[in-house]
């Protein structure tokens, strides 16, 4: 399992940042985060997610909803005073929320479409991957002793602490 992240990116000759996260990124979801001492600051993403559920490579947009299953929320920790490399891709600094089986709106269809070709033109894609979409808003701070709690779909998805 991999996670990437795939943002659009308005620069025409680059339409997407990809950023390759190992699995040991994983926090487990309802367990607390603990900042380490080397991400202060500590930003949160709050990203929409969608799960692979096939193998390919190389797909094209058109085929792309065939390879998703399930779409969630994702909480993504950055340590901006960091090389990107390494303030991105810590241990736990991912969480995942609960999967939902719900149809996505256009846009993410969209969005998920794009992100989906784009990095299968790189990568192998495997049943278990997730790949982070756009953020659905601007990233913030995280604190000790803050409660993270995010909906998605009517659903509470994302929840945990901050130590």
């Amino acid at each position: 399992m991999k996670f990437i992240t795939c943002l659009y990116n308005k620069n025409e000759e680059r339409p997407f940042d990809i950023y390759v996260m190992p699995d040991t990124a994983l926090h487990i979801n309802k367990r607390p985060f603990f900042i380490p001492d080397y991400a202060e600051p500590c930003m949160m993403h709050i990203h929409q997610a969608v799960h692979i559920c096939r193998l390919g490579r190389s797909i094209s947009e058109r085929f792309a909803s065939r390879y998703y299953d399930a779409i969630t929320l994702c909480s993504r920790m950055e340590a901006p005073a960091l090389p990107a490399a390494i303030g991105r891709t810590f241990d736990e600094c991912i969480s995942v929320g609960e999967w939902l089986n719900v149809s996505p709106s256009a846009e993410l269809q969209q969005e998920a479409a794009r992100a989906i070709a784009e990095v299968s033109k790189y990568f192998t894609l495997r049943q278990g991957d997730v790949i982070l979409l756009s953020t659905i808003r601007d990233a913030e701070e995280v604190h000790i002793n803050q409660h993270v709690e995010e909906d998605y779909c009517g659903a509470n998805v994302l929840q945990f602490n901050i130590k």
